[in-house]
């Protein structure tokens, strides 16, 4: 029986395969909806099924719904508009030819994200984290300097896109967790569950305000292909 403190290895795992099957589902959504209106599914349809999670959460927990304090918000925006950027970034990288150098630099999320949380939150970096760090530093290279990828290496197109997004995802993922940190009083599954709940809702009003000001019509194909749109949030 796995410890509270071992659940992680289950929770990645899901939320691993989670994430394969819905940036799939984006991607084949990408053409009919454009970068941004798939970016927009994902929040959309992701936010009527947070509220159900986090009603489950208080029920079974008998927490109280939070109610944080200022702090909360900064953090919340920034994991919220860092990661419609880093989305949108990759949706647009999975229509390039160079998508295979693109994700390679997208991989370096994890290392940008260990760098982000020392900077941001004060998490320190063991000497056993900087050499995991150097070593997925030199996957990524190798990744990218693939038999054939020698002359896309130089590109700077793919480099960029895969950077950014990467730097996006890890500030998104440093945000969130700081604005999961500022709320007190609950748990941590209940304070991370109404975070979840804030930040798609912001990314919702946000992408859909935008859409419906520059692109009305990527909305009402949002709504028509809602049977893809919900297993995607889902």
């Amino acid at each position: 029986m796995l410890s509270l403190t071992s659940l992680w290895i289950p929770f990645t795992l899901i939320a691993a395969a989670g994430q394969v099957a819905r940036n799939a589902m984006q991607r084949s959504l990408t053409a009919k909806l454009g970068t941004w209106g798939a970016t927009n599914i994902r929040f959309l349809f992701g936010f009527p099924f947070s509220l159900l999670f986090l009603a489950a959460v208080l029920l079974s927990s008998g927490d109280h719904l939070p109610w944080p304090p200022a702090a909360f918000w900064p953090w919340l925006l920034l994991g919220a508009l860092t990661q419609i950027l880093g989305t949108g970034l990759m949706l647009l990288a999975m229509t390039d030819r160079s998508f295979v150098v693109t994700t390679a630099y997208l991989k370096t999320e994890a290392i940008q994200t260990a760098i982000f949380g020392f900077v941001f939150l004060g998490d320190p970096l063991s000497v056993t984290k900087l050499v995991a760090i150097g070593i997925a530093t030199l996957g990524v290279v190798v990744t990218a300097l693939r038999p054939g990828g020698e002359t896309r290496f130089a590109a700077w197109k793919p480099t960029i896109i895969g950077l950014v997004a990467a730097a996006s995802f890890a500030l998104s993922a440093v945000g969130f967790r700081g604005a999961i940190i500022a709320v007190e009083g609950v748990s941590f599954v209940t304070a991370a569950s109404y975070t979840l709940v804030c930040g798609l809702f912001v990314q919702t009003l946000i992408l859909s305000v935008y859409l419906l000001a520059r692109a009305p019509e990527v909305l009402r194909g949002i709504l028509a292909l809602w049977r893809p749109s919900m297993l995607a949030g889902f």
